[in-house]
């Protein structure tokens, strides 16, 4: 058990210094953290149990215009990564952000619904889709009925295309 007393060290330091939108009650079994890094925008990430302060999988939820800046930090800055911090801490240095505190805001500033079903999850499912235009968010799913169900809406290989609900903003989503 002590081999992996640093990967759980790494996930109580997630669980307890930022704002974890899922699981909403994690075991030491879960090595995925989905953590808020800001109203409509969301990070999954998964840590390695073998080297838990190495850089885990990560995917950024939320509108292009709101992630693309963090991606771009974290290619341009990931040699600024440590192996003697935690993976928060190495985050919040290599993105160049403050991940939202637990004791400064409650999880449902953070937990957006879709904008179509007006549900938060949705068959398992939490929205992950969102317009660059208006910021409204919603599942993948949701998204994918609505421009399917547009008379203009177009498809190119696995990508169908059509207009926000909102904002009438271009939208695109994956079919699988």
């Amino acid at each position: 058990l002590n081999r992996f007393q640093t990967f759980w060290d790494v996930l109580d330091d997630l669980d307890n210094n930022t704002v974890r939108l899922e699981p909403a009650n994690p075991t030491r079994d879960h090595n995925a953290r989905r953590v808020a890094l800001g109203k409509h925008a969301s990070l999954q990430l998964k840590v390695n149990p073998a080297n838990a302060l190495a850089l885990p999988e990560m995917f950024f939820l939320g509108s292009e215009r709101v992630v693309a800046p963090l991606r771009d930090n974290l290619n341009e800055r990931l040699g600024m990564w440590r192996a003697d911090s935690t993976v928060r801490e190495n985050l919040e240095r290599v993105l160049d952000i403050s991940f939202p505190r637990p004791e400064a805001s409650a999880e449902e500033e953070y937990t957006v619904d879709c904008s179509i079903c007006y549900t938060y999850e949705l068959e398992g499912e939490t929205p992950e889709c969102a317009c660059d235009g208006c910021n409204q968010v919603f599942h993948r799913s949701c998204l994918l009925e609505w421009l399917q169900a547009l008379p203009n809406c177009q498809q190119s290989f696995d990508t169908i295309f059509g207009a926000c609900p909102y904002c009438s903003r271009a939208l695109a989503a994956k079919l699988h």
